[in-house]
């Protein structure tokens, strides 16, 4: 039986079509490029209390974490977030979101023992407004409401550059927080 002559054309065109779309899949950021607006965040938290991302930030920078309900990650990072919340207990602002209902949100609060406030965002309009195409990536937001930095999940190196841009902000030592257990670097981040 004889090849049509058009076959390897078209397999040339979608063989090309295919590469553009991975290639245009990996050059796709991950969030908001670093300087630009943070988008407005608030509302009332899992612990029953009101939080607004740009009035907090009008006091002193805020470090806002972006999670997503059920991963297979949280389990091992909450610990490592919550030994630095401590560690800067009182001092650092820290915000988290999570795309889940309010009931959702309680119920993760309550599972992973957040040390800060959680605010649930169920239809994902806020990981939508930061383009968050990951989770566990907390976001520096500064003073004047722009995002100063962004850290790639929960890997060592990303702990550590987190607890030090903490301890820059409140200009106060960086503080003593043991990321062993933690991977070298976060696992789904390539």
């Amino acid at each position: 039986m004889k090849k049509p002559r058009w076959t390897p054309i078209a397999a040339a065109g979608l063989a090309l079509v295919v590469l553009t779309g991975a290639m245009h899949e990996q050059e796709r950021p991950n969030y908001l490029p670093i300087g630009s607006d943070a988008p407005a965040v608030g509302g009332v938290a899992a612990d029953g209390n009101t939080y607004s991302l740009h009035a907090m930030a009008a006091e002193s920078p805020v470090f806002l974490i972006f999670w997503k309900d059920p991963c297979p990650h949280n389990p091992r990072a909450m610990p490592f977030l919550n030994a630095l919340t401590e560690a800067y207990e009182g001092k650092v602002q820290v915000l988290s979101v999570v795309r889940s209902s309010a009931e959702g949100t309680v119920a993760f609060n309550e599972e992973f023992q957040f040390g800060h406030p959680l605010l649930s965002d169920p239809e994902g309009e806020w990981i939508a407004a930061y383009e968050m195409v990951r989770s566990i990536v907390p976001v520096q937001v500064g003073a004047d409401g722009k995002i100063m930095d962004i850290f790639d999940g929960y890997g060592q190196a990303e702990l550590q550059r987190l607890n030090e841009a903490m301890a820059t902000a409140l200009g106060v030592p960086v503080a003593d927080v043991d990321f062993a257990g933690a991977p070298e670097r976060h696992p789904t981040y390539g």
